[in-house]
């Protein structure tokens, strides 16, 4: 009997060891207390008697009445404690299951720089008040079906996922936030994403995504979604209609070179840093799209576009469609417009217009309908004449670049349309003259670039003499030589032709040149009244012989 009991409990002690052996608590590096405060909904408030008694007289003699009121409770405050916990360096055997300790108090979970292949779902299972879960920088592969109800935030960031299960996430009914970025996901498929929250940013950036299967969105309901960095190369959107309320996605940094549209309304969507050549936005109503940085020579766009950024590209043509009304800003930097801005000066609610870089020659009256405008810029095109009616009359531009343009003159007339003007870039032009006290014709004005024209240095002291108690600065773009004359760096000439001051050898070539030149005009002119004299000349003497061949006859120089 007594060998009997020593059998049974040596094979108890035998299976409680293997279970400790294949059961580990994992314990927190870091085990972080937080308190929150939450208000209990008041109870129900209960009767009590308020006196405020009065006498009442009646036909059976006089009694005492009270009124009977609610007394509102005092709401109540609940302290409750939450923990935050961080496992770091640990490494997870696929045949070990591990637990932490208090693992229905935890409501944050962070492992990190740690070892697995797969999640750890049995030390998950238990955490019941677990909000957000956040496992990075590890050799997690695979992502199995997750079931942790009250999770709202899942970050897997930067780890080595190339797959998920085709219900990953279908267990998470309450997720808002998904972070899978920074890993090595080539393709999806299945369901993985469908559930029945309502999941504010999915990110899967910087993975090598190059596909979306029909059914991935189906019936999912993702409110940002951020597809940056993978590798599309066709995009095809009737494969993104399944998403319910998407209002942003991102597609910037892929090399999709074939852009299948489809009907959507998005709030914005960025497809810049791609290999696009022509594109059609007609079918889609988008109010803010990035498509700077491609190779697009020509895009239409459709109805209620608010910004369109499409700098970096080899615009030639652009169609704006039904959007005149409703678009506020327009960046197209770095394009090959030239002259083709028909579409653009008919938007009448732009506020900022970015135009620099576009080979204009020629703005004519393309602002003259735009009332709201605020900042128009545009540099380094060939733009050679500014006109008062270019622009409209109660124009509200408060910056208005145009450094490095073919402009000489800014009349007084054409200056005074800028009632609102406070920043006003000439730098780079061919100005030799300015008007002299540019803040009465524009008061608001506080920065004015006039650096490298060609200025007479009288012009130019007498400019900035008048203008030295105003509060008005002048921004160097580009430091001007060491030895050229100059007033406050600004590069002054001897002439509007051009002419330097610099050294005395330079003054001296310069003269030369300058006499030489005007000593070879005075030559000209000198043989022309040489050339007109000896014709003169001719003239005379023919009338001359004329008049002594008829003597005094009745031929006179009137009836000649």
């Amino acid at each position: 009997m007594f060998l009997r009991s020593v059998t049974i409990l040596l094979l108890i002690a035998n299976t409680l060891g293997r279970d400790f052996l294949r059961s580990k608590n994992v314990h927190c590096d870091v085990w972080t207390p937080i308190r929150t405060s939450k208000i209990l909904p008041p109870e129900e408030p209960s009767e009590v008697i308020v006196h405020n008694s009065r006498y009442n007289s009646g036909y059976y003699g006089g009694y005492n009445s009270y009124n009977q009121q609610k007394k509102k409770p005092e709401p109540k405050v609940q302290i409750l404690t939450e923990y935050y916990c961080t496992v770091r360096n640990y490494e997870f055997a696929a045949d070990r299951e591990y637990y932490i300790n208090d693992s229905e108090d935890i409501t944050q979970l962070t492992i990190e720089d740690s070892s697995m292949e797969n999640l750890p779902l049995k030390l998950l299972a238990p955490l019941v008040s677990l909000k957000k879960l956040t496992v990075t920088n590890t050799t997690l592969k695979h992502v199995d079906s997750i079931k942790l109800r009250n999770l709202t935030t899942l970050d897997l960031s930067a780890n080595q996922i190339t797959s998920l299960d085709e219900e990953a996430f279908a267990g998470c009914t309450n997720l808002t936030s998904i972070n899978l970025s920074s890993n090595k996901i080539h393709a999806l498929n299945g369901e993985p994403f469908t559930n029945d929250s309502e999941i504010n940013m999915m990110d899967l950036s910087k993975n090598n995504i190059s596909g979306i299967s029909d059914e991935v969105f189906l019936n999912t309901y993702i409110t940002n979604l951020n597809l940056a960095y993978n590798s599309f190369k066709t995009l095809r959107f009737d494969h993104l209609a399944n998403i319910e309320n998407c209002k942003t996605m991102n597609f910037s940094h892929n090399k999709i070179e074939l852009f299948h549209p489809a009907y959507y309304k998005l709030l914005s969507l960025d497809l810049s840093f791609n290999e696009l050549i022509d594109i059609d936005f007609r079918d889609m109503e988008i109010e803010i799209l990035y498509i700077n940085d491609n190779k697009l020579k020509s895009l239409s766009i459709g109805n209620d576009f608010t910004k369109l950024i499409a700098y970096n590209n080899h615009l030639e043509d652009i169609f704006l469609d039904t959007s005149f009304n409703t678009l506020e800003m327009i960046n197209l930097n770095n394009n090959s417009l030239g002259d083709n801005l028909q579409d653009i000066c008919k938007c009448t609610k732009l506020e900022m217009l970015f135009l620099n870089s576009n080979n204009i020659t020629d703005i004519g009256f393309c602002f003259a309908a735009m009332k709201t405008l605020k900042t128009l810029k545009l540099a380094r095109n060939q733009i050679s004449q500014l006109n008062h009616d270019s622009f409209h009359m109660e124009n509200q531009i408060e910056e208005l670049d145009l450094s490095h343009n073919q402009l000489e003159f800014i009349d007084e007339y054409t200056l005074s349309v800028f009632q609102h003007l406070e920043k006003f870039l000439l730098n780079g032009n061919q100005l030799f003259n300015f008007y002299d006290n540019p803040k009465y014709l524009m008061p608001y004005l506080n920065i004015l670039g006039l650096s490298h024209n060609k200025f007479k240095c009288s012009k130019l002291f007498l400019l900035l003499k008048n203008v030295e108690n105003q509060s008005l600065n002048f921004p160097i773009d580009d430091a001007s030589p060491v030895n050229t004359t100059n007033i406050q760096g600004m590069a002054c000439f001897q002439n509007h032709e051009g002419e330097l001051y610099k050294d005395s050898a330079d003054v001296i070539t310069q003269s030369a040149r300058f006499f030489w030149q005007k000593l070879g005009a005075l030559e000209a002119t000198v043989k022309n009244v040489t050339k007109l004299l000896e014709e003169q000349k001719n003239v005379t003497d023919k009338l001359a012989n004329v008049m002594r061949n008829h003597g005094n006859s009745s031929f006179s120089l009137t009836d000649e």
